[in-house]
């Protein structure tokens, strides 16, 4: 692999229907000369038919040209037949990827091959039809990237005064860990139970009884989440259990907040392989101010109301996804064709 030259796609460039650059490799351009196949035109549908089965995308027109690994297929429609985009949204439709799904978990497939690709049976409704389809779709989805902006661009902000304090977090609270393991969870127990899960499980015993700020302490994709509990619970033994030790100075929704607005900081620090891991250190040197218990109060009702708005774009994209499904689904009532069918192609990567 070289720095520059022909875009080299492998199924983590899959991301949400898209090709992105994330981590592109590439290969010069005498090796793509040389190559017989895998030679991308714009338009065409990817499929991963290896390792993690069933992720599409879409070529758009700056990777006309790409190549592309052996983990990923990619179909080229018959345009008299077939819109590309029609193909997309019915192969990412749940008619095809549940079934996907249950054949990678009842039979450990490690592989969907060119030939069963080609036999799947897709709608084909009239191009007019299809047309309206797409574009009643992309009208989605443009809703739902314009939420999901909304949402990741999000981080809780706290404007710090030169009047205020600062302390490091670990100066005003207190650190434990859990106990159990994290398999510990008992179905219908009494009592909360707190792992680095963004689930709350339950068990039928506790070992704290206090208000508590719960911070995961490792994660496998270091996206780290913090709970506020008061009452009887218990804990994992990565998870952190943070008290105040001077409710005079600080409120429990003030410091969740903080953490909350820290926790890509906390992503970036994180240690480890498979799991990424929060040291102590990492969390007790974080520098806190301390405003007011007034002003600590008017930022939680600020940022409490930023994030309703932010869980109003989550709760509408979930609406439009489920339109975009409601909208494919229709089409499984009508006649059906195989992908082989009206796909001028349907090649392996190398």
């Amino acid at each position: 692999m070289v720095d520059s030259g022909v875009p080299f796609i492998r199924g983590t460039n899959l991301v949400d229907g898209k090709v992105v650059n994330y981590e592109m490799r590439y290969i010069s351009f005498e090796k793509h000369r040389e190559l017989k196949k895998g030679h991308l035109q714009a338009e065409d549908i990817l499929f991963t038919n290896r390792g993690e089965i069933g992720k599409i995308a879409y070529v758009d027109k700056k990777f006309d040209g790409a190549n592309l690994n052996s983990q990923i297929a990619w179909l080229r429609s018959n345009k008299e037949r077939l819109l590309p985009k029609f193909l997309m949204g019915v192969l990412q439709s749940p008619f095809i990827q549940n079934g996907l799904q249950i054949a990678q978990n009842g039979a450990t497939l490690q592989q969907f091959t060119i030939k069963q690709l080609k036999s799947l049976k897709i709608p084909l409704p009239p191009l007019s039809i299809q047309k309206e389809i797409v574009e009643k779709i992309e009208g989605f989805q443009r809703i739902i990237d314009g939420a999901k902006q909304v949402v990741e661009n999000y981080k809780p902000q706290i404007d710090i005064s030169p009047d205020w304090e600062m302390a490091e977090l670990g100066e005003v609270v207190n650190f434990k860990t859990g106990k159990l393991n994290s398999n510990a969870q008992e179905k219908d127990g009494i009592y909360p139970f707190f792992t680095c899960s963004k689930e709350v499980f339950r068990i039928n015993r506790y070992s704290f009884d206090c208000e508590a700020l719960l911070l995961s302490g490792n994660n496998a994709s270091g996206d780290f989440d913090v709970k506020h509990y008061k009452g009887k619970f218990d804990a994992y033994q990565r998870t952190y259990v943070i008290t105040i030790k001077n409710e005079t100075q600080l409120i429990y929704r003030y410091v969740r907040t903080f953490l909350e607005s820290k926790l890509k900081e906390l992503k970036t620090k994180s240690i480890g392989g498979l799991t990424r891991y929060l040291t102590l250190p990492m969390i007790t040197s974080l520098q806190l101010p301390l405003p007011p218990l007034e002003v600590q109060q008017q930022i939680v009702a600020r940022i409490e109301r930023e994030q309703e708005l932010v869980n109003a774009n989550k709760e509408l994209i979930k609406i439009f996804e489920q339109k975009i499904k409601d909208e494919i689904g229709k089409l499984w009532e009508e006649d059906v064709a195989p992908v082989d069918a009206v796909a001028r192609e349907a090649i392996s990567g190398l």
